[in-house]
């Protein structure tokens, strides 16, 4: 209860009718915890919210199957983070940096990845149909399995990428790299 009481005082919420402030017309919960394990508490405690996670440094933290569906994840460290299983719907994670980072199975459907550090992520088995990966850093990612239908991979670096089993129907790869 008390660790909850800390995230309650250390989090700024911006919900539709509960007052303070958002720099985006979004409605959502904005995240201004420093302590990763709190935000994690949270995340586990509110699914279906939307969260503004900008610029956080989550590296390294266990997001196992949450929902972040919507969120706000824009220049996010992210890098070593677990994401198995996790909703990442409609996400944006514009220039977010998942290296190493642990995306098995992750729904990331109309996710908004572009310029997005993805070098030695796991995807296996992840869902990322009609996602933006326009300008991605792929480099050494696992995709086996991925479903990249409608993916836009337009100028994406797939340098080293395993894409064995992945589904590309109808993907854009105009410009995409490394598919020697």
């Amino acid at each position: 209860m008390a660790r909850l009481l800390f995230l309650l005082i250390a989090a700024t919420f911006v919900v539709a009718g509960c007052g303070g402030s958002n720099n985006d017309s979004s409605n959502g919960v904005s995240i201004t915890a420093t302590a990763v394990e709190d935000v994690v508490l949270y995340i586990d405690e509110h699914p279906g919210e939307k969260f503004d996670l900008r610029d956080r440094d989550l590296s390294g933290a266990d997001l196992a199957g949450a929902d972040l569906t919507g969120a706000n994840l824009r220049r996010a460290d992210l890098i070593g983070a677990n994401l198995a299983g996790a909703i990442l719907t409609r996400a944006d994670l514009e220039s977010a940096d998942l290296e190493d980072a642990n995306l098995t199975n992750a729904n990331l459907e109309e996710a908004i990845l572009m310029y997005v550090n993805l070098t030695y992520a796991n995807l296996e088995d992840a869902n990322l149909t009609r996602a933006n990966l326009t300008s991605a850093d792929l480099t050494g990612a696992n995709l086996t399995g991925a479903n990249l239908r409608r993916a836009d991979l337009s100028f994406s670096n797939l340098t080293g990428a395993d894409l064995t089993g992945a589904d590309l129907k109808r993907a854009d790869l105009t410009g995409a790299g490394g598919l020697d």
